[in-house]
């Protein structure tokens, strides 16, 4: 039986542990990392239960964790939807190595919120890359990898629900190698690119851009990420849903509105809000009041 530490606090935690029953694996720790707050990583403590769980300090307190961890025996290190790098005192634990799963297509795109990235990119693809770690960040050798197209009807929520279920299904796939210590790995080529964090600031339309862009930045941003946003009257608003539409005018010029939509110019054609976001959920943007020639910040 494979003994298996997870690094992770998403959403993932449940269907890893089922998937862990079904090939006679252990889950004999999870690891969360320490620099989220204590509400996030409440949901994957739930799923945990039963499980011995760690809490991975900084790098210059990670000793004590490393010993506790080699203790366990590891076979396996699984890390999925986690926010810290492993140094290499933990990384020499496990005695098949340490594998990740990344949401997005390797070396191109390494780092952090690589979803939101390929969206606002507007790639017509992204997937899961597995890959052995390294002390870089995102830079061991590569598995096994699965493209998921992004379709116009995609936003971030429905395109991470279709990359949980990839990475799912390469785990399956080569998990008799994986867990075996057999798998075939090939070092990553030449010319990969890190993405950084996404801060709030990078969630304000800009109206100078094309209107596809501006779709694609609200789409990258849905619910349960914080938003796009415009300015009105002082205070952010956050846009859930908007659409391209012809139009022309001032960028961020109010150019149509009635009970359902409200249309926008950009810097290339227009965009229609539909939907905006408010303490119930998303609403129409008729609450907020504007007419046409107002314009938007």
């Amino acid at each position: 039986m494979t003994r298996v530490v997870l690094f992770s606090y998403g959403n993932v935690i449940a269907e890893l542990r089922s998937f862990f029953a079904a090939v006679d694996a252990e889950l004999v720790a999870l690891v969360l990392p320490s620099n989220r707050p204590p509400h996030a990583l409440a949901p994957a403590r739930a799923a945990a239960e039963g499980v011995d769980l760690f809490v991975q300090p900084p790098a210059s307190e990670v000793d004590a964790l490393a010993k506790r961890l080699r203790e366990l025996e590891p076979d396996l290190f699984l890390v999925w939807h986690y926010s810290m790098v492993l140094p290499p005192a933990l990384l020499s634990r496990p005695r098949f190595g340490s594998v990740n799963v990344h949401p997005g297509l390797l070396p191109d795109y390494r780092g952090a919120h690589v979803l939101q990235w390929a969206i606002v990119n507007d790639e017509p693809e992204t997937g899961v890359t597995i890959h052995y770690l390294d002390e870089g960040i995102d830079t061991g050798p590569v598995i096994a990898e699965k493209r998921v197209p992004i379709g116009e009807e995609h936003d971030a929520a429905s395109l991470a629900a279709r990359l949980k279920e990839a990475g799912l299904q390469l785990l399956q796939r080569h998990w008799s190698v994986l867990s075996s210590g057999r798998a075939e790995a090939v070092p990553q080529r030449a010319g990969g690119r890190y993405w950084p964090l996404r801060t709030t600031a990078d969630g304000a339309i800009d109206w100078t851009q094309p209107a596809r862009h501006i779709r694609n930045l609200v789409r990258a941003l849905v619910p349960p990420w914080p938003g796009a946003t415009f300015r009105l009257d002082g205070d952010d608003v956050v846009v859930d849903r908007v659409e391209v539409v012809d139009g022309a005018g001032e960028p961020g010029a109010v150019l149509a509105v009635d009970d359902e939509r409200v249309v926008v110019a950009a810097g290339e054609g227009a965009v229609a809000i539909v939907g905006v976001r408010s303490e119930i959920g998303t609403v129409a943007p008729m609450r907020l009041g504007l007419r046409v020639g107002d314009r938007l910040g």
